[in-house]
């Protein structure tokens, strides 16, 4: 909108058709100010004009711009992290209920495992019972068998699709981070003395991951392996369940508790201790 719109004058300038302010060599009607050059406005004096070369941004001071879309892409990175962090806690929560129904199986499993040998061997050429009597216990036997391993089976499918969650909002997370500029220093990215930077928790979060992977892979390929006349194999799948390394000290290699840096001598850090204080 002109400066002088709806205003009056008296005279029109011939190279414009409309009545702007900057057209007119008129005083303003209300102000007594004099234009002196007709190519700039009534209200605004020559010296306070600006070089049309001035005004255009220049950004060469700028590395790297922040912009909204850096903004909310971060936001949705960090939503996206609290929630695979709510995910790794329920299903390691969920890993712990079903390795202990599963050892309960297992056991159940071994029980009618050695039941079915008692009734299936031969001692000296003879079997200890006559096949009236062993034949209907030998296929009761089986069957209580197969509907504990089914049992494990269930289970294992349940930790399968606790996981798959997981590796859907894995999969989101890294679509979002490789949209994201990592040139931009900001907390999220470089960190700052609350928290790790952003590669930091990725890196975690694939190695929990892929903790997790490892040990569904495990239980559901040696579940095939489960057979009534295999004790052996009852006890190898009883030490799946109870892995060398657990989650927590998994998690823990070379990031919590490392005493690898440390010094040897206790002198040294009584005298560090003596100084701080």
């Amino acid at each position: 909108m002109a400066c002088n719109e709806g205003k009056i004058f008296k005279t029109q300038a011939p190279e414009c058709n409309k009545l702007d302010c900057w057209c007119l060599p008129e005083p303003y009607v209300d102000k007594k100010v004099t234009v002196k050059n007709k190519k700039y406005c009534w209200l605004y004096p020559q010296q306070r004009s600006k070089d049309l070369n001035k005004m255009l941004p220049n950004f060469d001071h700028c590395e790297a711009l922040y912009t909204i879309c850096d903004y909310r892409l971060e936001n949705y990175v960090f939503k996206q992290l609290l929630l695979i962090e709510e995910q790794i806690r329920n299903y390691k929560n969920k890993l712990d209920k079903e390795i202990a129904f599963q050892r309960k199986m297992l056991d159940d499993m071994w029980k009618l495992s050695q039941r079915f040998l008692l009734l299936t061997q031969y001692y000296g050429c003879v079997k200890p019972y006559p096949d009236i009597v062993s034949i209907p216990a030998e296929k009761v036997a089986q069957c209580k068998f197969q509907k504990k391993r089914k049992a494990i089976q269930y289970s294992n499918c349940r930790l399968a699709f606790i996981l798959d969650t997981l590796r859907t909002s894995i999969r989101k997370l890294n679509n979002v981070c490789s949209q994201m500029d990592m040139s931009v220093q900001s907390p999220i990215i470089l960190g700052d003395y609350k928290i790790r930077p952003l590669s930091y928790y990725r890196n975690l979060i694939d190695d929990a991951f892929e903790y997790f992977n490892k040990v569904l892979c495990n239980l559901k390929s040696w579940t095939q392996l489960l057979d009534i006349g295999d004790p052996n194999a009852i006890d190898d799948y009883k030490a799946l369940l109870d892995p060398k390394k657990k989650f927590d000290e998994f998690m823990k290699t070379g990031k919590m508790n490392c005493t690898c840096m440390r010094t040897k001598n206790p002198e040294c850090i009584n005298n560090f201790v003596n100084k701080c204080k």
